[in-house]
């Protein structure tokens, strides 16, 4: 494993591109904070963990030691941003596969960053090498777990005052298309942008997500909202009312929960990956 060179003059080594515990911090970063920008909260504390253990046990001195672990981290934060972005989709942290993914990256950082800190300090004694990489990559996790653990209460707490503040909204929004209904003989709008006499384009946007711009000329236009929205015409026997999904929210707004808004005017929250197919009714 070719990861860079050391001069042995002392001169500066070799900057490789090694997956460092940014990875995982990229990794553990989305579940914990809601996307890619945790891992950018977490650089500084990595980075200063790094640096201590590379200044105590391989003798460098603080300025270099930090110089070489911010360099270190700063190519492995692009790596291992990258790595996550090409991924299908984050395992859960409830999952076995997340720990599955955050061992290999463990792995695969204390190999690489052995060989980077043998590099970084020639004729350094090869267990001190080891144990300082050791240290390194313990120490660092151990901050990572120790955050999510600590931070998970209130992540929760936040993102359940986020689902019922989603809730409500749906729930406003199905009054404004049942009024919309009593205008218009039972019917409802087949298009969102028929409603914006209403100011339902601040309404529906979800606290869990930035909105967007989408697209207006299908049945199932989100017109600049975080919710679908799939008109159910004139309902043919309002007996089934309550269980006809007629607006719900995007896939990424809660990630494996949804809220839903049915035809009868009620509002039920569903939690799983397949929470929408949930909220369907049996054909």
């Amino acid at each position: 494993m070719r990861c860079g060179a050391a001069a042995a003059d002392g001169g500066k080594p070799g900057m490789e591109p090694s997956a460092c515990l940014v990875v995982a911090n990229a990794i553990l970063a989305p579940p914990l904070f809601g996307d890619s920008r945790g891992s950018v909260l977490l650089f500084i504390p990595v980075v200063l963990i790094e640096a201590l253990f590379v200044g105590a046990f391989v003798a460098r001195q603080w300025r270099g030691a930090l110089r070489l672990s911010a360099i270190a981290n700063t190519l492995s934060l692009l790596v291992g941003l990258s790595f996550v972005s090409i991924l299908p989709q984050v395992p859960p942290r409830e999952g076995g596969g997340f720990f599955i993914l955050v061992g290999a990256c463990f792995l695969v950082t204390f190999l690489i960053e052995c060989e980077y800190v043998r590099r970084a300090a020639t004729g350094a004694n090869p267990l001190v090498v080891l144990a300082t990489t050791a240290g390194m990559n313990t120490a660092s996790y151990a901050f990572l777990v120790a955050l999510a653990v600590a931070l998970t209460p209130s992540v929760n707490r936040y993102e359940a005052a986020r689902r019922a503040a989603c809730a409500s909204n749906l729930k406003t929004f199905g009054m404004i298309l049942f009024r919309y209904a009593d205008d218009n003989a039972g019917q409802f709008p087949p298009y969102l942008y028929q409603l914006r006499y209403s100011g339902l384009e601040g309404l529906l946007t979800c606290p869990s997500i930035a909105t967007v711009v989408p697209d207006v000329t299908s049945s199932r236009a989100d017109f600049r909202t975080d919710y679908v929205y799939e008109s159910p015409g004139k309902l043919a026997d309002p007996r089934q009312a309550a269980a006809i999904p007629i607006a719900w929210d995007k896939p990424e707004n809660h990630k494996v929960f949804g809220n839903v808004l049915f035809a009868d005017g009620h509002v039920k929250g569903f939690a799983g990956k397949d929470w929408l197919a949930k909220a369907r009714p049996a054909k």
